[in-house]
Order: structure tokens, then C-alpha cells, then sequence
């Protein structure tokens, strides 16, 4: 039909997008056979789950969005960082591969804090029908001991954003968008 313009446009969208992003970060002192300094792995992980439909009335200039809830729970980011002390030998001898021998150990940091501080915080249970929740644990300088370095060197540390379904959570969410006509 190419005399007709089109009125409506309708998606069906479903989709589960993540992204990941992973940083190391190293400070060390550098000799002619060895190097040895602390590191830091760093992890990003995202996702946004998004379900639902989309209707475009370009004749009415009124368009639709049709979301629907999550029925479990979903990991919607999570940062992990874990400190490290190594040693990187390099092999001197001519017939060797050039290959080098790392030693890696991981600052847990039990010295400055025997148990990880623990952090929760949740809302909109009740308020949204859907609870969002922050849950962390890291190693913190809690007890004051001026030795130890500061974060987030003193040891690992993970944050996680989760939502899952609250009291009375909804099945669906609709929003609608009008554009002001021309007139």
C-alpha cells in the first residue's frame, strides 16, 4: 500500500541487556627480573530485563508502554573488587620461553577486621509492590587502626542492587505519552 501513510506502530519487546566491565589496576616497583607491587580486580556487571510492549500512534500523536513486572528476583548490579599483593619473576635464562612466574596473594584483610561490615538497605516493598535491595560487604577501618591502608585496599568488597517481586507486586505498569498537536 504505498498511497497510505502508517498510523500505528506496535513492538513487542523483550529483552535482557547486560553489560560488563572489568578493571585492573596495578602499582608496583620494577626491577630488571622481577616486579612486585598490589593490584586491584575490578568488576561491573549490569543488567536491565525489560519486557513488555510498545504501540506509536503517529495519526494521534499518543504512544503507549506496556511493562511487565518480573515474577523472581533479578541482579540488577552487582561490583565486586578484590586487592591483591604480587610478585612477577621473569625467567632470565636464554633458553627459556620468556614466560614469567607470578605469585598473586589476596589482601583479605582479617588483620584489620575479623568479619566484613555488612550493609543492607530495601525499598518500596510495600510502596511499589517491588523490593528494590542494596546488600554489601567489605572490609572497612572500623576500629580505627591508623597501620592499615585505606580503602579500598583493606580487602574485598561486593555490592550487589537486586529487585524482586514486594507485598503486592503489580503484574504490569502502563505508561502513555501525548505530543501537543501543531495547531
Amino acid at each position: 500500500r504505498s498511497e497510505q501513510d502508517v498510523q500505528t506502530v506496535k513492538f513487542d519487546i523483550n529483552s535482557n541487556q547486560s553489560a560488563v566491565l572489568q578493571i585492573v589496576g596495578k602499582m608496583s616497583v620494577d626491577c630488571h627480573i622481577a616486579q612486585s607491587g598490589v593490584a586491584i580486580n575490578a568488576l561491573v556487571n549490569t543488567t536491565f530485563p525489560v519486557s513488555g510492549k510498545l504501540s506509536v500512534d503517529l495519526e494521534n500523536k499518543k504512544h503507549k508502554l506496556n511493562i511487565k513486572a518480573p515474577d523472581q528476583t533479578k541482579e540488577l548490579f552487582v561490583f565486586t573488587s578484590d586487592p591483591f599483593v604480587y610478585t612477577e619473576q621473569k625467567k632470565v635464562d636464554p633458553t627459556a620461553d620468556g614466560q614469567s612466574i607470578i605469585h598473586k596473594m589476596n589482601i583479605l584483610g582479617k588483620k584489620i577486621q575479623k568479619h566484613p561490615t555488612q550493609v543492607h538497605a530495601s525499598f518500596g516493598r510495600e510502596e511499589l509492590g517491588y523490593e528494590f535491595s542494596l546488600d554489601g560487604k567489605m572490609i572497612s577501618r572500623l576500629n580505627k587502626e591508623t597501620t592499615s591502608p585505606i580503602q579500598p585496599l583493606t580487602g574485598p568488597i561486593e555490592f550487589k542492587l537486586s529487585a524482586k517481586p514486594g507485598l503486592y507486586p503489580p503484574t504490569e505498569a502502563d505508561f502513555e505519552l501525548r505530543q501537543p498537536t501543531d495547531e
